[in-house]
């Protein structure tokens, strides 16, 4: 039900303004994950090279917990390169 609320405000709003991803498309293949990035303005060194695992092999273990935060090159460049990705 809140799903279909948000596809609906998604639906008014328009590409430009809205964008939603499915955690089960995203988790499994960054590029839709990355693109959202670079819709957000944001330079294509933001990307993401892998995620951030947990609780994924069973409930009680870890997944993998290599995260690399620090990106120097990584910047917000304006709103126009939302033009580019729908």
């Amino acid at each position: 039900r809140d799903t279909q609320r948000l596809r609906h405000v998604a639906k008014l709003l328009g590409p430009q303004q809205a964008r939603l991803l499915d955690s089960s498309e995203w988790t499994k293949d960054l590029t839709q994950l990355n693109e959202a990035v670079s819709w957000l303005g944001f330079s294509d060194d933001c990307h993401f090279a892998s995620l951030l695992e947990f609780n994924i092999r069973n409930n009680y273990d870890h997944g993998d917990n290599r995260f690399y935060a620090h990106r120097p090159h990584c910047q917000y460049v304006g709103a126009t390169s939302r033009n580019h990705a729908v």
